[in-house]
């Protein structure tokens, strides 16, 4: 369950994935890496785990997840978006290519993006900027749409 308030997502707008993580990773995509420290998720490959030096340090207890369909597999309640239940009003959202989901599992494959979905609006990291932005669900599905190849889609996830 997803605890954040829209006053706590607003707190990282603008921000840096180095400004956000603890280790100050900044390795490839950091959609995941960003809605995990900002939810609290840590499964799979974590910001921890990354590198000896990041496993060493013991003043920091945990990392955040970095991979989208690690985070999205762990979830308790997951599935296509218009199969959400409208109750919803915070969890995750996904979006990539339907070929990328089987079985209501993500493969771990490239053309995917995840966000932290509230009331209507999306908080995610631009890898492109370089920074936490905010999108509603219409302008976040167009824009990797005109991206991503294939049939592309939305998904939910709730971490337990």
């Amino acid at each position: 369950m997803i605890q954040s308030t829209a006053a706590d997502l607003n707190c990282y707008t603008g921000m840096n994935i180095t400004e956000i993580c603890p280790f100050k990773y900044n390795t490839g995509n950091q959609c995941a890496h960003f809605v995990s420290h900002a939810v609290g998720i840590a499964v799979g490959a974590t910001c921890k785990n990354a590198s000896w030096e990041n496993r060493q340090n013991k003043a920091i207890a945990q990392g955040a997840s970095l991979r989208a369909n690690e985070v999205y597999n762990s979830c308790v309640s997951r599935g296509p978006w218009g199969e959400r239940n409208a109750a919803i009003a915070t969890c995750l959202i996904f979006v990539t290519c339907d070929s990328n989901v089987t079985g209501n599992m993500m493969l771990d494959a490239p053309q995917k993006h995840v966000g932290v979905y509230l009331n209507g609006t999306i908080w995610h990291y631009s890898n492109t900027h370089g920074r936490v932005q905010t999108d509603t669900v219409d302008s976040w599905f167009s824009k990797f749409k005109g991206i991503y190849s294939g049939n592309v889609s939305l998904f939910y996830a709730v971490p337990a």
